[in-house]
């Protein structure tokens, strides 16, 4: 008697995740494209960040960009790397990607801000970009009709950093049209996406101290020993956040605050590059003249070192 010939192995068919015992769709199922940047001399980070990956059952999904320093500095090949994941989520068709670097570990409330997310996605709400981490808030932009259009535990703003951001296929688009500048790349996107930024809150990740692979002195002594101390604490650059996002705008006027952060992220090296079409550098965009100037309330200096 002959045995019977066993069926020819398949590969695995591409798609979606499957769902977990007849579940329904985790948040991370509707990601189209998840991007992590890590250089190749930092090894600890890469298994950290598998890891972290694997706890939350993406590994197999995620896109590495793992280049090697850059001969010209952290902020060209950090700049440089964002724009390489831009081009794969962009080759993918991704409508829209999350940018991970990998000094992050992803909090207890992360399938919470990624249903978030995926909430300000489904809201027919026009946005670009939208900060998952759990410092870098500069400064709320509130616009009349949020409140009754934007999930709740979102806000409109302006950030800093980029080590969990959400962007999407027209925001990545436009920042590969540009390029790299002399800016960072964090001012670069928060600048060229004014208006359409949001916050997320809870954050989907938190800081994880350790030594910046970037040159923040180019900036001065603040950034400079701002990234010296990421090796030990991100705490000052979360209270700064929370300062800012959340105090500050129960007493001071909304334009008064954004033309402030308008001023700071402007004197940015190299932000005038990513102003967006029809723009200036003297205003924020969509504010008018006679909005408050940006000396009618004191820039908050004493957070400078902390958040750029």
């Amino acid at each position: 008697r002959t045995r019977p010939v066993p069926p020819p192995h398949r590969a695995p068919t591409p798609g979606p995740r499957p769902l977990i015992r007849g579940c329904l769709p985790q948040p991370m199922d509707r990601v189209p494209f998840v991007g992590c940047i890590n250089l190749l001399e930092r090894n600890d980070r890469y298994e950290m960040m598998t890891e972290e990956f694997k706890n939350i059952g993406i590994a197999e999904r995620v896109h590495w960009h793992r280049p090697h320093k850059h001969k010209d500095g952290g902020r060209i090949g950090c700049f440089e790397s964002h724009l390489a994941v831009f081009q794969a989520a962009l080759k993918a068709d991704a409508p829209f990607a999350v940018v991970i670097e990998d000094d992050v570990r992803f909090a207890p409330t992360w399938q919470k801000s990624f249903m978030l997310l995926m909430a300000l996605v489904d809201s027919g709400v026009p946005w670009s970009h939208a900060s998952l981490q759990n410092s870098g808030g500069e400064v709320r932009l509130t616009k009349s009709g949020d409140e009754a259009s934007i999930p709740s535990g979102i806000f409109r703003g302006a950030f800093y950093f980029t080590r969990c951001y959400a962007i999407t296929r027209a925001a990545m688009e436009a920042a590969i049209r540009t390029g790299i500048t002399r800016a960072h790349v964090d001012v670069a996107l928060a600048v060229a996406n004014w208006g359409q930024g949001f916050i997320v809150r809870p954050a989907a990740v938190l800081d994880v101290p350790s030594a910046s692979d970037n040159d923040w002195a180019e900036g001065g002594w603040g950034p400079w020993l701002a990234g010296q101390m990421q090796g030990v604490t991100h705490l000052p650059c979360v209270v700064a956040d929370r300062w800012k996002t959340g105090v500050l705008p129960r007493f001071q006027a909304g334009e008064a605050m954004e033309a402030v952060a308008w001023t700071k992220f402007m004197s940015e090296p190299g932000a005038d590059q990513h102003l967006p079409a029809g723009t200036s550098a003297a205003e924020p965009p969509g504010v008018c003249r006679s909005a408050a100037s940006p000396r009618a309330v004191p820039s908050s200096k004493m957070w400078a070192v902390c958040c750029k």
